[in-house]
């Protein structure tokens, strides 16, 4: 394991504790507070970072291998997100909680696998047309950048 691959796991996981801690201190009437900038209740913005993580792992995984970037539109992003917020409408804090976690020690294992030459490799994302980005960049923008979208907006939609 690298240095940089040690700094970028440690600094996602800083994030994601940090997330935990707010949503953990959510009352059931916060819980069910709508988060303005997604027009979600917390519950499910938080299970929605939770939900990606996963994901992301994956798509970095393919990433730090050269793999070419998964067919996928933003409108389909977008549609996938909506239907994230339905099916996951009664989602509870510690299944949020609990899901925070286990996919934050996967995403944290899988950045941590990563050498200095997977870290540099440029990816072109899907949100950035014609400016590819480092894996690390993708670490840095898609996983933790990702947690730090949503906290603020969790907070303000909690009061804290």
């Amino acid at each position: 394991m690298g240095k940089r691959a040690q700094m970028l796991a440690n600094q996602y996981e800083q994030a994601n504790e940090e997330l935990i801690a707010v949503v953990e201190r959510c009352s059931e009437e916060l819980w069910r507070a709508v988060c303005v900038n997604e027009n979600w209740p917390v519950g499910v913005t938080a299970h929605h970072v939770a939900a990606m993580a996963s994901l992301a792992a994956e798509v970095l995984s393919g990433a730090a291998r050269g793999e070419p970037w998964p067919s996928i539109s933003m409108d389909a992003v977008h549609q996938g997100n909506a239907r994230h917020a339905l099916e996951h409408a009664k989602c509870t804090k510690d299944e949020t909680v609990e899901l925070l976690r286990r996919n934050c020690r996967a995403a944290a294992t899988v950045i941590r696998g990563f050498d200095d030459e997977q870290l540099d490799r440029a990816w072109p994302a899907l949100w950035r047309e014609n400016a590819p980005l480092s894996v690390a960049q993708l670490v840095e923008d898609h996983l933790i950048g990702h947690i730090h979208t949503h906290l603020p907006s969790i907070r303000a939609a909690i009061g804290c």
